[in-house]
């Protein structure tokens, strides 16, 4: 999916959970995806959104994706005209194993995915956050800054590469 220069105002998340996608922006200084005014909703997710508990009684997502790749776009969650006590939609994260925070870009139960010449900021919750149980993952060239809680946050995750991330002026991690 090529996206070309712009601003591209989300109402609702991008959801990735189909493997072998690949979505890049005409540059980060180009191509914006604009969270809407007053929308608790993350960015963009990339991996099912449907959470299941396993054998061993981990919560994971129903399905693994594979293959994604995301390059040369910047993601903003545009803070200023948010509610940040949505931070997980209108609801509570508190006790919710399938909720989904409003990052700016969530990976979760997903292997062999690259972000690069990426920028996320002003996000709710998170700049960039990863959770069940993912692996194999490139971050290169990723900025986040000015994101409410973490500019990135790397839970569950192994067997992962992260390059040159600029992370500042986060009130969390990173």
């Amino acid at each position: 999916i090529d996206i070309p220069a712009g601003v591209f105002e989300c109402h609702s998340m991008i959801l990735v959970k189909k493997s072998h996608v690949k979505i890049r922006g005409a540059g980060r200084n180009q191509t914006t995806l604009q969270l809407a005014d007053q929308s608790p909703t993350p960015v963009l997710v990339i991996g099912d959104d449907t959470i299941i508990q396993d054998a061993q009684g981990d919560w994971v997502t129903a399905t693994r994706v594979s293959d994604i790749v995301v390059s040369d776009l910047t993601i903003d969650g545009n803070l200023l005209n948010q509610d940040v006590h949505n931070e997980c939609g209108s609801g509570s994260c508190d006790g919710n194993v399938s909720a989904i925070r409003n990052n700016g870009i969530t990976i979760r139960g997903a292997s062999y995915v690259t972000v690069s010449n990426v920028t996320t900021h002003d996000a709710i919750s998170g700049g960039l956050v990863t959770e069940k149980y993912c692996d194999h993952l490139h971050l290169l060239n990723f900025t986040s800054y000015g994101n409410h809680f973490d500019g990135f946050a790397g839970y569950q995750t192994q067997n992962s590469l992260f390059e040159n991330l600029n992370l500042s002026r986060n009130h969390g991690a990173g």
